[in-house]
């Protein structure tokens, strides 16, 4: 800064001169007397102050930002007072990314005294937009306010943030089972949006509220909604699931897994029984037990659940009278068929207990199949059954003799049964002895089987 005195006869006045060389010149006159008339001109160095904005705020994906921001720019000198400017406003300019950048041009480096300025701005925090997700969040300035200018610049961070208390709820479907556990292990992760790997938020432990004996609440509280660059954060929990239960998640309206419900395995018992004096204690019975799919959409995984093998959700049994199989962890609330391949074939009479339902937590089903044949049973149609099964006597549905292996032809199994030469007997009962005998007569040559 320079300061001229000059002397002579001049009027009392002060003017601002501002020229284009970098400096603000301010010339001040002072009349007394003709003869000790003094002015005084002051250069005043300039120079250009810029503050850049920047957002972290995962590039507005939320649009939270607003449109303006208000900054105030301050100055004082060593030992003065700190003061406003204000009557200038700073040029911002928008870039296409996350940063604003504020210019103050022609600002005075000293005073007019020649004393060095020093510059600090300062924010009014900006409002999130209304309406904008994620509700509750707000900007935070990183730094410290107000901001020093360090060689004519400056920085100011906005940070969206949001501190959040997540809320889940755990669910027990277990016909409050008496071995429930009294406590259960959870893991809590996070992802924020754009990334696509889960990180597990260690050290976080929720607190436990006991709703109802079959509804549980836990808390995770002031965890944080974004990360450091303003992206939200999705959340899931997991569990250390615990034994002889299954567990489902669903998730929250913002999309995080907090809801869990724990159902108890199941099992089904499956018996075969054949009875009457026509029944064949000693035959396979073939079953098939097919499980629905699971609460969650999925379907019943590959393996061997107790002592029965499923695949596709699937198992196939044999059994003979007399014997069952046990079904053991199955998920429960689940629902099964059971149907068996000789149901109502070779004049039996087939009954069944259980053959579908839901499988109970923590319950054994029990699912039965009768075949009852007797020598009453030799009226009743029969119904042929499935190619290359085993079968006893001498024909389709014979009761008496020994086993045979036979191959049923659709077809021919289609035409009536009680063919004898060219007499058809009508299938309206029981032959009388009088017929009986005169078709024997007419044919010796055929054996009519006896029962």
């Amino acid at each position: 800064m320079d300061s001229f005195v000059c002397s002579g006869a001049v009027p009392d006045y002060a003017r601002e001169i501002v020229t284009d060389t970098g400096f603000l010149v301010t010339e001040a006159a002072e009349l007394a007397t003709a003869s000790n008339a003094t002015a005084v001109v002051t250069n005043q160095q300039l120079t250009d102050l810029t503050v850049v904005k920047e957002w972290l705020d995962h590039g507005n994906a939320y649009k939270t930002r607003p449109d303006h921001l208000e900054l105030t720019l301050y100055r004082q000198t060593e030992g003065g007072q700190r003061e406003k400017i204000t009557d200038r406003s700073p040029k911002v300019q928008k870039s296409a990314g996350n940063q604003w950048v504020y210019t103050w041009k022609d600002m005075p480096v000293q005073d007019v005294d020649g004393n060095p300025y020093t510059y600090d701005v300062e924010e009014q925090a900006p409002t999130v937009a209304e309406g904008a997700r994620p509700l509750g969040a707000a900007y935070v300035c990183l730094e410290n306010q107000p901001v020093k200018l360090t060689n004519d610049q400056g920085k100011l961070t906005n940070y969206l943030k949001k501190e959040t208390d997540l809320v889940g709820r755990k669910t027990w479907n277990d016909g409050q089972y008496a071995g429930r556990p009294t406590t259960v292990q959870l893991h809590l992760y996070r992802q924020a949006d754009g990334e696509s790997t889960w990180e597990e938020v260690t050290g976080a432990m929720p607190v436990w509220y006991r709703n109802s004996d079959d509804t549980w609440s836990f808390v995770y509280e002031r965890i944080s909604r974004t990360n450091a660059s303003g992206a939200v954060y999705r959340y899931k929990v997991e569990e250390e699931v615990p034994k002889d239960y299954q567990v489902y998640y669903s998730k929250d309206s913002d999309g995080n897994q907090v809801f869990l419900e724990n159902v108890g395995d199941g099992s089904l018992t499956l018996t075969k029984e054949v009875t009457g004096s026509g029944g064949e204690l000693f035959r396979e019975f073939h079953f098939t037990i097919t499980v629905g799919t699971l609460p969650d959409g999925s379907k019943l995984p590959d393996g061997v659940y107790g002592g029965v093998s499923f695949r596709d959700g699937k198992a196939a049994i044999t059994l003979k009278s007399g014997e069952s199989i046990r079904a053991d962890h199955l998920p429960g609330m689940v629902s099964y068929t059971v149907t068996e391949e000789e149901a109502n074939l070779d004049r039996y009479r087939t009954t069944s207990e259980a053959d579908q339902g839901v499988i109970q937590p923590f319950v054994v089903t029990e699912v039965k199949f009768t075949n009852s044949r007797t020598s009453d049973d030799k009226d009743r149609p029969v119904k042929p059954s499935p190619a290359n099964r085993t079968t006893t006597g001498y024909g389709p549905g014979a009761i008496p003799g020994p086993a045979q292996t036979e191959q049923v032809d659709d077809d021919q199994s289609k035409k009536t049964e009680n063919h004898i030469g060219l007499w058809v007997i009508p299938k309206t009962g029981d032959e009388t002895p009088i017929l009986r005998d005169i078709l024997i007569m007419l044919q010796p040559w055929r054996c009519w089987p006896c029962f």
